[in-house]
């Protein structure tokens, strides 16, 4: 069971990350040009928002195929934990809280129990070795 529900937040996440970058990352969809402009701005523009928005696309991208093989799912799931915290800081600080905040937010707690219910955790302990 535990591995099923842990296939089936894998399925969520990844979708979800797909979704966001294929919809509205890579095109350069109106609502995500502008959400990372901002985000430029607010750097003082060390970083145009292209280079924000598809850089965040790539690493989405790659660690949502990390978190479907079995071997890199702690990887996939690490960056994305990492990616998910820079998304809710920047609502908090930048964006204001909104429903991509809380998108963020439900994609991070999904992660966390993603490496909780990973049946490689139970497989790499040091009783094993």
């Amino acid at each position: 069971m535990k591995k099923i529900i842990c296939w089936l937040c894998k399925l969520t996440v990844a979708g979800f990350l797909l979704q966001t970058i294929f919809v509205y990352k890579f095109p350069a969809h109106p609502e995500s040009v502008e959400i990372f402009t901002q985000l430029s701005e607010f750097i003082h523009g060390i970083l145009p928002e292209n280079c924000l928005r598809i850089g965040t696309g790539i690493l989405e991208l790659i660690s949502s195929i990390a978190l479907l093989i079995p071997k890199t799912t702690k990887s996939g799931a690490y960056t994305i934990l990492l990616l998910m915290s820079g998304a809710m800081l920047s609502h908090i600080l930048v964006l204001g809280i909104n429903t991509l905040f809380f998108t963020a937010v439900f994609l991070f707690l999904l992660t966390l129990l993603i490496l909780k219910l990973n049946p490689q955790n139970n497989e790499n302990s040091l009783e094993n070795n």
